[in-house]
């Protein structure tokens, strides 16, 4: 969704999926696409996989936010669309999208959701 020489914002689509499970990717900050790259990614196989290198210009600029005021006026499958495009995702061991969890089988109503702000298996790129 970018190139390099691009600038982005914070909360920009930088990266989206195109095949399988995933969710899209969203810069961290504002600055400015340095590379696109195979590069090393932070998993014990020590496997590479396609990076953006963001430069960032130290503003921080945030994209323009589209917050919605009442969810609930929103049809279903709206909502789950939000989450998906949002990035929301798990950080377990797969990474498995929120959206897709959230999407029972009809016959299997969710009565309660509970969100947890606290991630389970931290990860750091010096794990071998």
């Amino acid at each position: 969704m970018v190139k390099v020489g691009d600038r982005v914002l914070k909360g920009e689509k930088i990266a989206d999926v195109t095949n399988g499970l995933g969710v899209p990717v969203h810069a961290p900050t504002s600055g400015f696409i340095e590379s696109i790259a195979q590069l090393p990614v932070p998993h014990p196989s020590g496997m590479t996989d396609w990076c953006i290198t963001l430069r960032p210009d130290g503003e921080n600029q945030w994209v323009e936010l589209q917050p919605v005021a009442d969810y609930r006026s929103l049809e279903r499958n709206q909502v789950l669309d939000m989450i998906r495009d949002a990035g929301i995702a798990g950080l377990g061991g797969a990474g498995f999208p929120t959206d897709i969890k959230l999407r029972p089988p009809r016959d299997r109503k969710v009565a309660t959701l509970i969100l947890n702000g606290a991630e389970c298996e931290p990860i750091s790129p010096l794990m071998t």
